[in-house]
């Protein structure tokens, strides 16, 4: 079946919007796991088990980070190189802007 965003159309027909992209991914056990042992410094005990995930026991909310603040975008740099995996996010929140926030970060971390 096809990926829903939240607004549970289909991701090819919101992806098909103008100005609108969207990152289709799923979390799985393999890679919750493979991105928290390439840090350093991330100790067993601040990692819990969601079902299969291996997820950070704290987490990086979005709902009032703004994707054009400087500020938000190096907390949630340093919140990702700490270990933390667990990030609260919604299109609804700043109007999409923690998603791009979100998704901006991920990739300059590439």
């Amino acid at each position: 079946h096809e990926p829903r965003a939240a607004s549970s159309q289909p991701a090819s027909q919101l992806a098909s919007r103008p100005h609108t992209s969207l990152l289709i991914a799923m979390a799985c056990p393999s890679k919750t796991a493979a991105f928290l042992s390439r840090l350093s410094g991330v100790h067993a005990s601040s990692v819990r088990k969601l079902g299969p995930l291996s997820v950070s026991s704290i987490g990086f909310g979005g709902y009032r980070v703004q994707d054009t603040s400087k500020q938000h975008r190096e907390a949630l740099q340093t919140a990702i190189m700490s270990g933390v995996n667990l990030i609260d996010t919604a299109p609804t929140y700043e109007g999409g802007g923690s998603e791009r926030l979100v998704g901006d970060t991920i990739k300059e971390l590439k």
